[in-house]
């Protein structure tokens, strides 16, 4: 699954909460979780709340392609 965020610029501990889940049933049913368009800000909590170790966030939505293409 790919979530492109490049069209939000705000989310509350809600949404946040709401990507906790679905990555956790995307792993429970062997899918992964791609990330792509996160603000600087949002790049940081991401990756200080460890999500970035189970759901890779990329630059744009072409490298996150290519990360799944091989």
């Amino acid at each position: 699954m790919l979530f492109t965020f490049s069209a939000v610029d705000y989310m509350n501990s809600a949404g946040i909460s709401i990507i906790i889940g679905v990555l956790t049933e995307a792993r429970k049913a062997d899918q992964r979780l791609l990330l792509t368009g996160l603000t600087p800000h949002y790049r940081k909590i991401f990756q200080m709340m460890g999500l970035t170790q189970y759901a890779p966030v990329f630059d744009n939505e072409d490298a996150a392609r290519q990360s799944v293409a091989g």
